[in-house]
């Protein structure tokens, strides 16, 4: 992606519905409103780059093309894209080849986010990480809920995850993590039990059991993770 850094500057309108001035009641409807502040900022930032793009030529890089002329620059149909800060509508923008006639939807290139998904990785992460820190119940409810929105995550904005939400996250981040030293690492390890039991062994069945890696500057790294028997020696 183009490296080129810009500050660029959107007037974004927040509207907030108010019962009084006290800071908990301002905190509440700011949080509601983050996720159509968002959307703007997204949408803005969607068509600046677009236009930009197109006119150094690296829109014709990332879509293969040597000519491309706009089908749809203003995108008046919209895309749902599911974020952190729950879903936003997008402008679904479209480029044409012009020596094919090809078509191609640019939205989601440029986004960084695969075609026709809804549920960018970077959103996945985050739930795959919260499932992970706490209980699904659990995860689902940080902090407390609220009479007029149940399963809100209150702490940082208005979202409302599922469980499924969270529990798919988790299936598919994990699938894609793979542990192994690293050689640019320093060789000094550390293994322990995590004293976490596992269902169905007994009462002292299995637990699970790590290989942790110093890293050179700060810090440590999981090089490995498995099942094992308790007061069983690791390595």
């Amino acid at each position: 992606m183009n490296s080129e850094t810009l500050d660029l500057e959107f007037c974004v309108p927040i509207h907030l519905t108010l019962t009084g001035c006290h800071l908990k009641e301002l905190i509440k409807s700011f949080k509601n409103a983050i996720g159509q502040v968002f959307q703007t900022i997204v949408t803005e930032a969607l068509l600046y780059f677009a236009t930009k793009y197109k006119e150094n030529g690296y829109l014709s890089e990332l879509s293969g093309s040597s000519e491309i002329i706009w089908k749809s620059s203003k995108g008046f149909r919209l895309t749902t894209i599911h974020t952190i800060f729950g879903k936003i509508k997008v402008p679904q923008l479209q480029i044409q080849d012009k020596q094919t006639g090809k078509k191609l939807y640019i939205t989601r290139l440029l986004l960084g986010i695969e075609p026709r998904k809804r549920i960018p990785r970077c959103s996945k992460e985050v739930w795959a990480l919260t499932g992970a820190l706490a209980p699904y119940p659990v995860a689902t409810k940080l902090v407390m809920p609220e009479a007029d929105a149940p399963r809100r995550i209150s702490l940082f904005s208005g979202f409302r995850p599922t469980l499924m939400d969270i529990l798919r996250s988790v299936r598919s981040v994990g699938k894609e993590i793979s542990f192994d030293i690293d050689p640019t690492e320093s060789n000094v390890f550390e293994a322990d039990g995590t004293g976490i039991a596992i269902l169905k062994t007994g009462k002292r069945g299995k637990e699970l059991k790590i290989l942790a890696q110093r890293k050179k500057t700060w810090g440590i790294r999981i090089a490995s993770i498995h099942l094992d028997h308790y007061k069983k020696r690791v390595g």
